[in-house]
């Protein structure tokens, strides 16, 4: 039998195979919430973290863009609202709060293949990834190699390499991070689907800003 991981669960999944994630929190309360914010600074992500929510904009579960302690809280009670609403019954662990970041958006993940076993995957990111096909796949474990060359197979790679007012992005960064989610896959064999999406692709680094796992 199959289950989806929250949120929050498969965010410790990420950080014990050194993956490095925006800056994130957990929170039940304003005032953890708002000290996560002066923290950090605005603007914020918020979203929910339940077990049985795999798309959490479906269920108005994600505000984005939040820029004030005002918003803060009311997205918090909206996200809230929102849930209870749709999905009266799921279990609610609390709500995710993130630091907004800018990049290139790139999906990395991970499948069990009946074919070809434990494979990993490349590719462009973002709501429309399933539009696009652009996707590049090797067997794990890949190496250093592999890696580079799953980036450069895809379409995205124009972009990662800087288009216009895009800057380049850290590809030896999202080198890195391949490695790792190959790793996890190869060590972690009760994970049957890995998504990171999105993962933003800077000039400095790769972070994980969503995820989602299903655990067998």
């Amino acid at each position: 039998m199959t289950k989806n991981l929250s949120f929050w669960e498969s965010i410790k999944i990420l950080e014990n195979y050194g993956i490095e994630i925006v800056p994130t929190i957990l929170v039940n309360d304003a005032e953890s919430a708002i000290r996560f914010a002066k923290k950090v600074g605005f603007p914020l992500v918020a979203k929910v973290s339940s077990p049985d929510i795999v798309h959490k904009s479906d269920v108005g579960g994600v505000v984005v863009n939040i820029v004030d302690e005002i918003e803060l809280i009311n997205a918090i009670e909206s996200i809230r609202k929102n849930v209870k609403e749709r999905l009266p019954n799921a279990k609610i662990e609390g709500i995710v709060l993130q630091k907004m970041v800018k990049g290139t958006e790139i999906i990395i993940g991970g499948i069990v293949d009946p074919t070809f076993g434990t494979c990993v995957s490349f590719g462009s990111g973002g709501i429309l990834t399933e539009i696009y096909e652009d996707v590049s796949f090797r067997v794990v474990p890949i190496t250093r190699k592999d890696a580079k060359e799953m980036i450069q197979e895809t379409k995205i790679y124009k972009v990662l390499r800087g288009y216009r007012n895009i800057p380049k992005a850290n590809i030896n960064s999202l080198v890195s991070l391949l490695l790792k989610v190959s790793k996890l896959m190869e060590k972690m064999s009760e994970i049957k689907e890995l998504d990171l999406n999105p993962v933003f692709a800077t000039p400095e680094k790769a972070l994980v800003a969503d995820v989602r796992i299903i655990v067998e």
